[in-house]
């Protein structure tokens, strides 16, 4: 506290001994002229001097604020540069697309000494569609994070076509999978590169990315197109923008594998209609893992898992799950009614 106060006290300071220095020899050449001591015109050539020079004088000081306000996130820094990473890209071979199916087998996941998943245990053939629900911090995003190889099970594998996905490459792993996040991250860049995630992006494939996601027509309706600008964090665009550029994102590298980790959670409706028609675009031929908040965008998957504890307790189709009356029935009518 007391360094802050320090900090905030050093502007004000620096114009008041400014003011106070100026005056002081103001008054001092002005009694050296009247005792014929000094001239005039070059006690105006001094003061001429004297204010090119306070400025650059200020900005040593904003400088310094500057420095020291940006110096107390450095602890922060280091510790995250020192960081052991605890997923080793170890991999020998190459993954080079999904052919069969995925599956988890006991997997067990904790963060510290909070066991998050527990006996994780269900596959997806090539193609499917799979919806997972249940309760905010049940564990639905750690699940998909280790597909993604974010971190690794403690116990347990998954399995890509019969190979522990840990054999992978992590490089060509990534590849083939496509990560729409429910909070999308936009760059302060253009939108091709935002979209391609490259210095150098292929723009037939981002036209085609952004035709699919249903933005053609905006982004190209921009003064700028696809050189447009999005803004730190995206503050060019809406919430439904954003997020609808995070799905040409995913698109653009044509994965076998899409992730949608609740992309409509926080849309208003419209936009939730714009990118669910966008969704069911991209999920035609493709192996899809859907974590939703909302279950009404559930209906037309193959199969839903429900997590509770950290547990698989049910699955079914949305209409089994209804019929059968047990948890997922439970958040339907919470959301229904």
């Amino acid at each position: 506290m007391a360094c802050i106060k320090r900090i905030l006290l050093i502007g004000p300071f620096t114009e008041i001994m400014s003011v106070l220095g100026a005056s002081g020899l103001l008054y001092y050449g002005a009694n050296k002229v009247m005792a014929s001591s000094l001239s005039s015109g070059f006690l105006m050539l001094f003061f001429v001097a004297l204010f090119s020079i306070i400025s650059p004088l200020k900005n040593i000081g904003a400088d310094y604020v500057s420095i020291k306000q940006n110096s107390s996130a450095l602890p922060r820094i280091f510790s995250f540069l020192e960081t052991k990473v605890s997923v080793l890209d170890t991999g020998k071979e190459v993954f080079s697309g999904l052919m069969e199916n995925i599956e988890f087998q006991g997997v067990y996941f904790s963060y510290g000494k909070k066991e998050v998943l527990k006996d994780i245990t269900f596959s997806l053939k090539k193609g499917e569609r799979l919806g997972i629900v249940g309760p905010t911090g049940v564990g639905k995003t750690s699940l998909i994070g280790l597909l993604l190889r974010f971190y690794d099970p403690e116990k347990g594998q998954i399995l890509i076509d019969g190979k522990d996905i840990r054999n992978y490459k992590l490089e060509t792993l990534r590849e083939h999978i496509g990560f729409v996040p429910q909070e999308p991250i936009l760059f302060n860049d253009t939108l091709k590169r935002n979209i391609s995630l490259s210095g150098n992006p292929d723009m037939d494939k981002v036209k085609k990315a952004v035709e699919i996601a249903g933005i053609k027509d905006f982004i190209e309706s921009l003064p700028d197109g696809y050189e447009t600008i999005a803004g730190d964090r995206g503050m060019s665009f809406s919430g439904g923008q954003k997020q609808l550029i995070s799905v040409a994102r995913a698109i653009y590298k044509d994965p076998e594998v899409i992730i949608l980790d609740e992309a409509t959670a926080s849309l208003d409706s419209h936009s939730e209609k714009t990118l669910q028609e966008a969704m069911e675009r991209i999920m035609k031929g493709r192996t899809v893992f859907i974590i939703a908040h909302r279950l009404s965008t559930l209906r037309s998957v193959d199969r839903i898992i429900v997590l509770k504890e950290g547990r698989i307790v049910e699955q079914g189709t949305h209409k089994q799950l209804i019929d059968n009356k047990g948890e997922y029935y439970q958040l339907w009518k919470l959301q229904t009614h």
